[in-house]
């Protein structure tokens, strides 16, 4: 029988898709089901409906999932636990990190794949209890806590609860949590569950090493351990197995990729999302690093974060103090520098109001690093830096038909 494929956005469905007319707080699917129809769909499929095929499709399936929660690095960790699960067992990756995008894939993709890495993204007071009933994780592991989306969980105390969630209520009530995150978590909070810290104290030193000689920033190391951890504990890889699979990691897309750019120059692209003070501070401590590596003058390129609710100038102004404190960088600010970061700058920045008017002379001895809220796009201020544009489309963030504007 012909597997049923649905679409939740009308600009990017396939004839014989079939349409899901999400209704959200700015948009209305249905105003698209004659539009849809027109070109090609099979037919629509309300959300309640979609729930029902992806609850049935797990039941029928019944793989392990693996909940990745977390402020920040959901997607770093989410992609390395992928790709080296893969090299023993059929994984499927859910990189819709929502229940409506999670169900999508499930209906889409889930066929023979015996383990979902699932990732569990979250805005809102009780969103994760509604994803985690849905997609039952066997057990979950917590990235980093940070003050995220503040514009509606309101405290770094909610978001710790709120992403414990994942762990009491997995199946099994256990979870990993990452050590440098012990002492923001209340006792009460990890009554009834198991919890696993990493990295261990005692952890393998030969692992360790080769982890710690990658070139990758700190806490993509930090989840590297966890992994280890984690496929040794539960999927019973040998320490040679994991160290062979350490060669096949990949970044995902828009999370600190090493791109070459034009006249011999580099750029560190971190375009995917800014929402934490300290996730921007970290990522340009690590581009610090690989300028000093390949004798790079750094220019960071950064815009506002967003949804920081009433922690927005305490957030930009750590972010402004720090900056002030590294001389050698070049700074450009898109955006509306001036409410935010402006006020506590007091070293030299060019301010672009948009990344469309983003202009630069490159003379190839640069190493740009570029970091930013999704909303002021800065994957296109990366394609404007890279040399090779054709590759555009499989490197870059956010080049399918949502994001021609």
């Amino acid at each position: 029988m012909k597997r049923k494929r649905v679409c939740l956005d009308s600009r990017l469905i396939k004839p014989g898709e079939y349409f899901v007319p999400v209704k959200g707080d700015n948009f209305d699917g249905r105003k698209y089901i004659e539009e849809v129809l027109k070109n090609g769909a099979a037919g629509i499929v309300e959300v309640e409906e979609l729930y029902i095929l992806a609850e049935d499709k797990l039941e029928k399936l019944k793989p392990t999932v693996i909940g990745i929660a977390g402020s920040v690095g959901k997607s770093s960790m989410r992609a390395y636990m992928t790709q080296i699960l893969s090299t023993k067992y059929s994984v499927l990756e859910g990189d819709l990190n929502t229940k409506l995008g999670l169900s999508t894939l499930i209906v889409n993709e889930l066929d023979k794949q015996k383990i979902i890495v699932a990732e569990l993204g979250i805005d809102r007071l009780g969103e994760m209890k509604q994803v985690t009933d849905f997609i039952k994780p066997e057990f979950s592991i917590i990235t980093k806590l940070e003050r995220e989306h503040l514009q509606f969980l309101i405290s770094l105390d909610n978001v710790i609860k709120e992403n414990m969630v994942a762990i009491s209520n997995s199946k099994n009530k256990e979870g990993y949590i990452n050590m440098v995150d012990v002492g923001m978590i209340e006792e009460d909070v990890m009554k009834g569950i198991k919890v696993y810290f990493y990295p261990e104290a005692n952890f393998n030193e030969e692992v360790g090493q080769i982890i710690h000689e990658m070139e990758l920033p700190d806490h993509d190391k930090e989840y590297l351990m966890g992994i280890y951890q984690i496929c040794r504990d539960k999927f019973d890889f040998s320490d040679q197995q994991f160290v062979e699979t350490l060669s096949l990691i990949q970044k995902p897309k828009g999370r600190l990729n090493m791109i070459p750019g034009l006249k011999g120059s580099l750029i560190l692209d971190d375009s995917y999302n800014a929402v934490a003070d300290q996730s921007i501070i970290k990522g340009i401590k690590f581009a610090q690093a690989l300028a000093r590596k390949y004798k790079k003058k750094l220019v960071v390129v950064i815009s506002p974060m967003r949804e920081t609710g009433e922690t927005e100038e305490d957030q930009h102004k750590n972010v402004a103090e720090f900056l002030n404190e590294q001389p050698d960088i070049e700074l450009i600010v898109i955006g509306d520098a001036d409410k935010r970061y402006g006020k506590y700058l007091r070293i030299p920045y060019k301010n672009i109001i948009s990344s469309t008017y983003f202009n630069y002379e490159i003379k190839g001895g640069e190493l740009f690093y570029a970091k930013g809220s999704q909303f002021y796009r800065l994957e296109k201020i990366v394609y404007y830096l890279m040399k090779d544009k054709k590759s555009a489309s499989k490197i870059l963030v956010r080049q399918d038909a949502r994001w021609n504007s």
